[in-house]
C-alpha cells in the first residue's frame, strides 16, 4: 500500500459530501520537556470516504497521511501538526471535514542538486540542516553497478555550503530500477525510494525531514542479502573524536584514533570503531551503541546516526549500522576494504547492512557541545547539547509516541474527554524515574535507568507499585479522568502507566528477543544475549509486573498485558538461563541469588493476581535444588557448615542462599507438585546444614553425590571411615560466569577441609573490571593459554565442557575439554610439534576417599601457565614441584607435579602481581572494620608454574592426618601417562591416563586405552578398565 500526503488547506468541496465530521484530540506534555516544532499526529477513521484535500485542523500546520483508502476516498488518515511546549500543558486540536479555505504551503526549502546515475537529486532544507536526497526515478534494463547509484541520503550540511558525506550502495547485485515518491507539506518532506535489484530483491528507504530538526529520519526495509550495505562515507573528513554511548548508555566522545569495537574477529587493515545496534548491553562492551558518529575538535559539529524505535527493528543478527575505518582509493568506491592498493587512504564511513530486516534510524548533523580535552588523555569533557539525549527523546520516546499511549483512562472503559487528560500538577508516582529517562544528562540516566544495577529497578519500582496499588484500592470510586482532573491528581494515572511502558519497552531490554532460541531469525546475535539479560533483566520484569498489578487494580486498559509481561519473561528466562537437568542458573552464584530475589516476589505477585502459579513449576524449583546438590562438605573453616563454592567473579557468601530462599521454603513445601515438595525438603536440609531453622519443613538430604551437574561441571564426592567428606569440583560447562573463565578450574575439599579453588574465594584485591585474578584465566586453579581470547562474559563463546565422566564406588573420573579459538599469532618456532588444535583436556581421577590424580593434556601454540590457588597459607612449603599445605585442623594437603620429571619450579605469589595493587589475596579473621570486618580466613596464595611450550602435565594431590605417612607418588613411564601412588592405608594406586590411546606394560599390568585404574592391597589387585580396551593384571 502506498501512503500519500497532501496539504490540508485546499479548496473546499461541497458540504453535502460529509456528515459534518469533527473530532477533537489532545496533545499533553506531562513531564516538563521543552519542544519546538515537534511533530505530533492523530489517527482518524471516517465512516464515509473523504477526500484528503477536505481534511483539516482547526489551527496550526497540517499535513495528511493516507493510511487506508486513496487520496480521493480516505478511510483512515494520520493528521500531522507541529507543537511548541515551554512547560507542562495541553493543546487541543480538532480534525474537521470539510476543510475551510486556505493556502497550500511548505516548511522546506527545495532546490535542484543535479543528477547521479540518471537519478535527479534535490537539496532539502528544514531551517537547521540541508540534505541531498534522490527524488527522480530511473530504469536500468542492463543493470547498473550499485556503487554508481546514490544512496537514500547522499550528503548532509548545516549551512548548505559545506557538505559532509557521500551516500551510495555497496553490493554485488546490480540495480535494475530506482523509484522515488516525493511528498511535501507543512509538517514533513519525504522521499520514499525503492531500489530494485537483478536478484529480485529490494531496498526501500523512506527519508523524512521535519522542520527545525538536526537530523533526517530513515525508515528502511531490505532483503538484498549477501554483504549488501548502504554506505555513508565521510570521505576526507577525519575529525579527532568518535561519538558513542559508553558505559551508562550516555552519549560520549572518545578518541577516534584508538576507539575500537572490540570485535573478536579482526579484519586486516581495517577497524570497526562502533556499531549502532538494536541492543547495546548499556554500552558495557564498548563498540555497541545507540548513537554513533564523528565530531570535530571543538565539538561544534558532529555527524553520525542514532537509532529510532529499536522495538521495531527486525533481524537483529544481520541488522547493524557500523562505523568503520577502511582503506580505499579515492574515486574508486569498489576498492573500499581492499588492503595494499597503491594510493589507498583510510576513510571513515557508516555502513548500514541491507541483508534482511526493518530498521529506523536518523542521520544527524548537530553540535555535540564545547569540548575540553582531558589532561590525562581520557575522554574529553563536553558541555552537552541535545545530541546527548537525541537517541532517547527523538529516537525512543518522541512526544508523538508518548501522546498516543493510554496514560489517562476511565476504569469503566468509557471514552475519556480530551480536556480531562490535561496535566494537573500534584503528585506523580514514578515522576522522578520518568524525568531521569527523558531529561537526565549525567550518571545512570536515559536508558541506563532500567539497568538492574540501578536503584529504580532494585526495589524502587516495586515499592512504589505497592503504594500505588494501595492507593487504587482506597480510591476505587475515583478511578476516572474527570474525577482526577477535578482533584488535580491526574498524575496518579500518568506516572505509573508511563513508567511501566518505559520499563517494558525493548529499549530498556529486548527481553523476548534476547531469550529466543538462537536459530530463531528474530533472536539477537549471541554476543548481545549476555549477562545483562539474565539477572538484571529479572529486576526489570519484576518491576514491570509489580506496576502492572497496580494498574490492574486501577482498571488500566492494558493492565493485564503489563502484569503478564513478568510472567512471559520469567517463563522464557527459566527456559533460556536455567539448565533443565540441574537447575544451574547460567551465571555466578550471587547472581543466581539476586535473580531469586526477584523471582520469589514475582511468583507471589503473579499467583495473587491469578496469572499462573510458579510454585508448582519444576523449572523454578530446580534453581533451589542446585544450591542443595552443590554445597560443600561441613567446613571447619566456616563454622562447620556447608558453603557454596563461589562461581564467577563474585566472592564468598557463607550464608547464601538462606536469607533469600527463606520466604520461598513454605511456598515450595505447599506446592501441588510432589517433585517440587521434594525439593522443599532438600532446601530444608540445606538450611539445617547451615545451622538455620527450616521452619517446620522436614529436611531430607538430596542426592548430592558424585555426578554431572549440567551447566556447572562435575562434582566428585567420597566419605572416609570417619565420616569426613572429600569434594572435588571440576568447573567446565558454563558459557559465561560473569567474567569468570572457568576452563577446567578445580575446587578441592579433603576430609572436610578446603585446600584450593579460586583466588581469594572469588574476591581478590583490585578493581572489579579487568582484574586478571577476578575475571581472567588467572582467577582459577586451571591453565592459562596466553594470547587466546578467553573472555566469556558477553556470549556463549569458546565454552569448555565435560566430555566424559564415570562415577564408581572406588573412583570418579571426569574429563574437562577446554578448547579455544585458534586466534593467537602462530609461532611455530616455539611449538614442537606444531599443534592442530589449541587447548587442553584435563583428566581428573578421584580415587576414594581422598587421592586426586590429574593429567593435563596440553596442545597449544601459546605460552602456558599452570596455577593452583592454595587456601592454606600459614605453613605452606614449596620445593620444586612439590607443595605441602598444613591446615589448622590437622589435615595436610600435598601437591606433587610428577610430569615433566625434573625442572618444575613452583613460585609462591602471595600478593597481586598482575593488577598493580600489590595487595594480599583475601583476608584473615579480624581484618577490616565494621561491616567489612572479616569473620573467616579467606586468604589464598598462588602456586604458579610457567610450563614448557606445548607440554602436558601429570600431578597428584593427596591428604594425610597427624602421624599419618604422606602419599608417595612416582611415574612408571617416561611420558607421564602411568602413575603409581602408595597410600598410608597400604593401597597402591596405579593410574593410566592420556587423552590419546596408548599401550603400556608396567609392573605386571598390560593396558590398552586412555584411562584405567588398578588398586592393589593385601596381595590382591582390582582392575577398573575405565576407558580401556584391555586391562589385565598378572
Amino acid at each position: 500500500m502506498r501512503i500519500h500526503t497532501f496539504l490540508c488547506a485546499l479548496l473546499l468541496l461541497p458540504s453535502a459530501t460529509f456528515a459534518d465530521f469533527s473530532k477533537t484530540f489532545a496533545v499533553n506534555e506531562y513531564f516538563g520537556v521543552k519542544y519546538k516544532h515537534e511533530p505530533v499526529s492523530f489517527d482518524v477513521d471516517f465512516a464515509q470516504p473523504v477526500a484528503a484535500s477536505d481534511i483539516a485542523l482547526d489551527k496550526g500546520p497540517c499535513q495528511v497521511e493516507v493510511l487506508e483508502g486513496t487520496p480521493a476516498a480516505v478511510r483512515k488518515a494520520r493528521v500531522w501538526t507541529l507543537v511548541d511546549f515551554d512547560a507542562v500543558g495541553q493543546q487541543l486540536f480538532t480534525v474537521k471535514a470539510p476543510a475551510g479555505p486556505g493556502k497550500p504551503g511548505s516548511s522546506f526549502a527545495v532546490s535542484d542538486a543535479g543528477e547521479q546515475a540518471g537519478i535527479r537529486l534535490q537539496t532539502i532544507g528544514n531551517g537547521r540542516i540541508f540534505v541531498k536526497v534522490p527524488v527522480g526515478s530511473a530504469e536500468y534494463p542492463d543493470g547498473r553497478s550499485a556503487f554508481d547509484v546514490p544512496g537514500p541520503v547522499v550528503s548532509i550540511s548545516t549551512d548548505g555550503k559545506t557538505w559532509y558525506g557521500s551516500g551510495y550502495l555497496d553490493c554485488m547485485p546490480r540495480v535494475k530500477s530506482v523509484r522515488c515518491d516525493v511528498e511535501s507539506g507543512e509538517v514533513f518532506w519525504q522521499s520514499k525510494i525503492t531500489y530494485g535489484f537483478d536478484n529480485g530483491k529490494t531496498y526501500t528507504a523512506a527519508v523524512r525531514l521535519y522542520p527545525g530538526k538536526g537530523h533526517v529520519q530513515l525508515v528502511e526495509d531490505f532483503n538484498v542479502g549477501g554483504a549488501a550495505k548502504f554506505i555513508f562515507n565521510y570521505d576526507d573528513w577525519t575529525p579527532p573524536w568518535v561519538v558513542s554511548c559508553g558505559d551508562q548508555a550516555q552519549t560520549k566522545l572518545f578518541s577516534a584514533a584508538t576507539y575500537d569495537s572490540n570485535d573478536f574477529v579482526k579484519e586486516e587493515g581495517q577497524r570497526c570503531l562502533v556499531r549502532l545496534v538494536v541492543w547495546t548491553q548499556f554500552g558495557y562492551f564498548g563498540g555497541k551503541s545507540e548513537t554513533i558518529g564523528l565530531c570535530n575538535e571543538d565539538g561544534s559539529l558532529a555527524v553520525g546516526g542514532f537509532y529510532i524505535r529499536p522495538d521495531r527493528w527486525t533481524r537483529a543478527k544481520v541488522n547493524h549500522v557500523d562505523l568503520y575505518e577502511r582503506p580505499e582509493v579515492p574515486g574508486d568506491r569498489m576498492t573500499r576494504g581492499i588492503v595494499g592498493l597503491k594510493g589507498a587512504k583510510k576513510r571513515y564511513a557508516m555502513e548500514a547492512w541491507l541483508v534482511d530486516g526493518h530498521r529506523e534510524w536518523a542521520i544527524y548533523a548537530m553540535p555535540a557541545g564545547a569540548v575540553t580535552p582531558d589532561e590525562k588523555g581520557g575522554p574529553p569533557k563536553v558541555e552537552w547539547t541535545a545530541l546527548r539525549k537525541a537517541h532517547v527523546v527523538e529516537g525512543v520516546w518522541p512526544l508523538d509516541r508518548i501522546n498516543r499511549m493510554p496514560l489517562v483512562w476511565n476504569a469503566d472503559g468509557s471514552p475519556v474527554k480530551p480536556e480531562d487528560t490535561a496535566p494537573t500538577g500534584g503528585e506523580m508516582p514514578f515522576g522522578g524515574d520518568i524525568n531521569t529517562v527523558l531529561k537526565g544528562m549525567q550518571g545512570r540516566s536515559g536508558l541506563q535507568h532500567f539497568n538492574g544495577s540501578n536503584g529504580s529497578m532494585r526495589g524502587g519500582y516495586v515499592n512504589a507499585a505497592g503504594k500505588q496499588k494501595a492507593w487504587a484500592l482506597a480510591n476505587a470510586d475515583k478511578l476516572n479522568a474527570a474525577a482526577l482532573q477535578q482533584s488535580k491528581q491526574i498524575g496518579m494515572m500518568v506516572g505509573p502507566a508511563m513508567a511501566a511502558y518505559m520499563a517494558m519497552d525493548e529499549s530498556a531490554y529486548p527481553g523476548r528477543r534476547a531469550m529466543l532460541p538462537w536459530t530463531d531469525p528474530e533472536a539477537l546475535n549471541p554476543f548481545y544475549q549476555g549477562m545483562e539479560n539474565m539477572n538484571f533483566n529479572a529486576d526489570r520484569y519484576n518491576s514491570v509486573s509489580a506496576v502492572g498489578a497496580a494498574l490492574v487494580a486501577m482498571k488500566h486498559p492494558e493492565g493485564q498485558k503489563i502484569l503478564r509481561h513478568g510472567e512471559e519473561q520469567m517463563s522464557m528466562a527459566l527456559d533460556r538461563y536455567v539448565y533443565p537437568q540441574s537447575g544451574t542458573w547460567e551465571e555466578s552464584h550471587s547472581y543466581a541469588q539476586h535473580t531469586l530475589k526477584n523471582l520469589i516476589p514475582l511468583a507471589n505477585n503473579l499467583k495473587a493476581n491469578g496469572v499462573g502459579d510458579y510454585w508448582d513449576d519444576l523449572r523454578f524449583a530446580r534453581i533451589f535444588e542446585w544450591w542443595c546438590v552443590t554445597a560443600s562438605p561441613r567446613d571447619p573453616g566456616f563454622g562447620n557448615i556447608r558453603i557454596q563454592p563461589p562461581v564467577g567473579d563474585h566472592g564468598l557468601s557463607v550464608e547464601s542462599p538462606v536469607g533469600v530462599a527463606k520466604p520461598a521454603l513454605p511456598n515450595l513445601a505447599a506446592s501441588k507438585n510432589p517433585e517440587v515438595r521434594k525439593i522443599a525438603s532438600h532446601l530444608a536440609w540445606l538450611f539445617k546444614e547451615k545451622g538455620q531453622d527450616p521452619g517446620g519443613v522436614d529436611p531430607v538430604a538430596p542426592n548430592n553425590g558424585s555426578q554431572y551437574v549440567q551447566g556447572y561441571g562435575a562434582q566428585m564426592r567420597a566419605v572416609d571411615t570417619a565420616g569426613r567428606e572429600t569434594y572435588v569440583l571440576v568447573r567446565a560447562e558454563q558459557a559465561w560466569g560473569h567474567h569468570h573463565m572457568d576452563k577446567g578450574s578445580l575446587w578441592g575439599w579433603f576430609r572436610n577441609v578446603h585446600f584450593f579453588g579460586d583466588a581469594a574465594w572469588g574476591g581478590p584485591p583490585g578493581p572489579t573490571y579487568g582484574n586478571h585474578y577476578k575475571q581472567g584465566p588467572a582467577s582459577g586453579t586451571q591453565i592459562e593459554l596466553i594470547g587466546v581470547t578467553n573472555w566469556t562474559l558477553p556470549c556463549k563463546y569458546a565454552a569448555p565442557w565435560i566430555s566424559d565422566d564415570q562415577y564408581d564406588k572406588a573412583f570418579d573420573y571426569v574429563n574437562a575439554r577446554c578448547m579455544y579459538p585458534f586466534n593467537p599469532k602462530l609461532d611455530v618456532s616455539k611449538s614442537t610439534p606444531v599443534t592442530t588444535r589449541n587447548g587442553y583436556d584435563r583428566q581428573v581421577l578421584l580415587v576414594h576417599p581422598d587421592l586426586l590424580i590429574v593429567r593435563d593434556n596440553v596442545e597449544t601454540v601459546c605460552p602456558t601457565v599452570w596455577r593452583m590457588h592454595s587456601y592454606q597459607v600459614d605453613g605452606l612449603k614449596v620445593a620444586g614441584g612439590t607443595a605441602t599445605m598444613p591446615s589448622p585442623q590437622g589435615v595436610t594437603g600435598q601437591l606433587n607435579i610428577l610430569y615433566p620429571a625434573g625442572g618444575v619450579e613452583l613460585k609462591v605469589i602471595d600478593r597481586d602481581d598482575l593488577n598493580g595493587t600489590n595487595a594480599p589475596f583475601g583476608s584473615k579473621p579480624g581484618d577490616g572494620e565494621g561491616k567489612s570486618k572479616s569473620a573467616y580466613d579467606t586468604r589464598s596464595v598462588v602456586l604458579k608454574w610457567e610450563m614448557p611450550m606445548n607440554t602436558s602435565a601429570t600431578w597428584v594431590f593427596s591428604a594425610s592426618g597427624q602421624g599419618e605417612a604422606p602419599a608417595k607418588a612416582r611415574l612408571l613411564d617416561n611420558e607421564g601417562r602411568v602413575t603409581s601412588v602408595t597410600l598410608a592405608d597400604g593401597r597402591e594406586i596405579i593410574a593410566f591416563m592420556s587423552i590419546e590411546p596408548f599401550k603400556a606394560a608396567v609392573d605386571g599390568i598390560d593396558f590398552d586405552g586412555t584411562v584405567g585404574l588398578v588398586i592393589r592391597q593385601n596381595g590382591k589387585a582390582t582392575a577398573y578398565p575405565v576407558r580401556a580396551n584391555a586391562l589385565t593384571v598378572k
